[in-house]
């Protein structure tokens, strides 16, 4: 019997799978720093022991931004069924759902076509099951969120990286997209506002991605998951809103836009010309009645919750948790030589460059130094697929301004010493 752990070993296809969000080593150094802190407590005042500050997870209850005691309330009263539902989601969650893009313009949506989820990641399991075969060529951002490269390995297919320009606000590369497509292209992902860069794409750039699509018969995958967390004059247009040209899958939940990630409430939205498109619908179909139905809670959540964006409104505007955080963030990020950003006019991250003189080989590594030295925890830029130089960080804007300017002073301050 082989001794060292290697007896049994996973599938090849996740040898090279990642999701670095959530990095096992990371995890491990965490849990040894939470156990000296307890330590620490014990012989010292908590305010003269350097706090761990857990930035890779865009998870606002943790941070203690909750929907108001009214939303709870409205929670509380929801009587759990305990059957299965249809596969396809609770009538009034469907329902409540196709109002709200409706009132978004999309253009040739129905009912049948719109699929309950426990949350968006179990969207991008669905999609890229039914859609991928093994061989299939997707587009992926760089910059991406790294759940839709791991699902699309998981399908056999192949992740084609192109280029999101940082000099211009993040924006899609429209000549690197063109180039990178080929005869086995089957689709592309726009992920709009974009996880982790805060960009937000423009018209223009939603119809010239159109075009393509059209042009290359591609299918868009459209994460919109993030599509009311907006600052400043930002305004989102769902691609869905544009065209019924192109086959256009959205995904969006109450993760973000309502801050219940916790809850696991999400759907796929299909759009465009879905008479086309029939046996691919099937294969949703498949796969949802497989897994039985989304879980109870969620669905019943959506109808009460999805028509309530008024308790968000008021974090994104000055004076209000999301804006002031995120704007803190960013002047401190931008007022040192060491690291830099463009300002996000979405989401809860700022995407971050180092302009440290010495280069960066390994940024895991980096991550790893960082959060052993300075108890600060972040993201890779190649956890989100960026092997671009110069390196960068995401972080995650969530903890209090006081807290957050804190900490990214320790960062600069791990910065102006690091050697590789």
């Amino acid at each position: 019997m082989d001794n060292n752990g290697s007896f049994y070993q996973q599938a090849q296809r996740l040898q090279d799978a990642a999701y670095d969000v959530r990095n096992p080593k990371i995890r491990e150094a965490r849990l040894i720093i939470e156990q000296t802190i307890k330590e620490e407590l014990r012989t010292k005042p908590r305010e003269e022991i350097k706090q761990l500050h857990s930035w890779n997870i865009g998870n606002p209850p943790y941070f203690g931004i909750q929907p108001p005691e009214e939303i709870n309330h409205l929670l509380q009263q929801i009587q759990i069924q305990y059957g299965y539902s249809p596969a396809q989601g609770l009538e009034q969650a469907i329902e409540s759902i196709f109002a709200y893009h409706q009132s978004q313009k999309f253009i040739n949506l129905k009912r049948e076509n719109i699929f309950g989820t426990d949350g968006v990641s179990e969207g991008i399991r669905l999609v890229t099951t039914a859609t991928l075969n093994p061989g299939d060529e997707i587009l992926l951002p760089t910059p991406n969120y790294p759940l839709w490269r791991l699902f699309v390995q998981q399908a056999g297919a192949i992740p084609v990286h192109y280029q999101c320009d940082e000099k211009s606000c993040w924006y899609p590369d429209l000549a690197d997209i063109i180039r990178k497509i080929s005869g086995r292209t089957k689709a592309i992902l726009l992920i709009n506002p974009n996880n982790p860069t805060g960009a937000i794409y423009s018209l223009e750039i939603l119809q010239q991605i159109i075009s393509i699509a059209r042009e290359h018969r591609l299918i868009i995958f459209a994460d919109e998951v993030y599509n009311e967390v907006l600052y400043g004059q930002a305004k989102h247009i769902p691609i869905a809103s544009i065209s019924d040209e192109v086959l256009i899958f959205t995904l969006n939940g109450l993760s973000k836009n309502r801050l219940m990630p916790g809850i696991r409430s999400g759907w796929i939205a299909i759009s465009g010309p879905t008479h086309q498109a029939r046996d691919l619908i099937n294969g949703i179909n498949l796969l949802v009645n497989a897994r039985l139905c989304p879980n109870i809670y969620g669905q019943l959540a959506i109808p009460l919750i999805l028509p309530r964006a008024d308790y968000l409104r008021p974090l994104l505007v000055p004076g209000g948790r999301f804006f002031d955080q995120i704007e803190a963030a960013s002047q401190a990020i931008n007022q040192c030589e060491e690291l830099s950003c463009v300002k996000a006019d979405a989401t809860m991250y700022l995407y971050v460059k180092i302009n440290s003189p010495n280069h960066i080989a390994n940024d895991e590594k980096f991550i790893l130094d960082l959060l052993n030295a300075e108890r600060v925890q972040l993201v890779q830029g190649t956890g989100f697929d960026d092997k671009n130089l110069p390196r960068h960080i995401r972080i995650v804007c969530l903890a209090p301004v006081a807290e957050l300017t804190e900490g990214i002073g320790r960062i600069i301050r791990f910065l102006q010493n690091y050697k590789n």
